[in-house]
């Protein structure tokens, strides 16, 4: 029996650090969007870049 209370007491635990991993994350989630894209590295690229997405407008502009 104590078996499986231990297994339900790692669950549980591992279910609420998780979900305290994450509300950071849904505390700031508004209106933006941090995007990645890359480029080919040839040529005068930076190769990956770093935007910021407006999800209300639409506009995309580095950061």
């Amino acid at each position: 029996m104590s078996l499986h209370l231990g297994l339900f007491r790692s669950v549980v635990l591992s279910a609420l650090y998780s979900f305290a991993l994450l509300l950071p994350s849904l505390a700031t989630a508004e209106d933006k969007m941090r995007t990645y894209f890359g480029t080919y590295t040839g040529g005068g690229s930076e190769g990956i870049y770093v935007g910021e997405l407006d999800l209300k407008s639409g506009e995309l502009k580095l950061i």
